[in-house]
């Protein structure tokens, strides 16, 4: 199994952020296989740069205060 790292830039804030994923796995996730069934290795931001192209930050950011309080 060999490894890639993919460079995605974050379109908030801009910044490259660097992703490490398997090669095969890759190939199925472009084939349109869902990113939480093909990266169960990755963390839930790396996963969503991957989905949306924002990084963990800026997502936490954008939804600040939408968490239910009660």
């Amino acid at each position: 199994m060999r490894d890639t790292q993919l460079t995605v830039n974050c379109f908030s804030c801009k910044q490259d952020q660097a992703v490490k994923v398997n090669e095969k796995d890759l190939e199925n996730y472009n084939n349109g296989a869902h990113a939480q069934h093909v990266f169960p290795y990755l963390s839930a931001d790396e996963r969503e740069l991957l989905i949306s192209g924002i990084c963990g930050c800026c997502f936490d950011k954008m939804f600040e205060g939408d968490e239910d309080e009660s």
